[in-house]
């Protein structure tokens, strides 16, 4: 593929995928994406324990979809903090 025709990659970041108002536009934009021009990935910071729309993330691929677990629920969480730093800087 030459430069031109290279593909962007864009990040889309949630807390988690617990089913609701913030996951559901999420899932919708990624469904929507023109996958022709982009190449999208998901990272969720927090496990999600309840019922939640992971099951609706076939069109993805497993290794689009990025799952951190910040501790405490705080960004003082410097260990993961840096691997998604390290995730994105790659």
């Amino acid at each position: 593929m030459t430069e031109k025709n290279k593909k962007i990659k864009i990040l889309f970041a949630i807390n988690c995928l617990n089913i609701g108002g913030a996951p559901s536009v999420v899932l919708n934009q990624m469904k929507s994406i023109n996958k022709d021009e982009f190449d999208p990935y998901l990272m969720t910071l927090y496990p999600s324990k309840r019922a939640n729309f992971f099951d609706k993330l076939d069109f993805l691929g497993e290794s689009r979809i990025i799952n951190f677990k910040l501790k405490n629920r705080s960004i003082f969480d410097f260990k993961t903090v840096c691997q998604i730093y390290k995730f994105i800087k790659k």
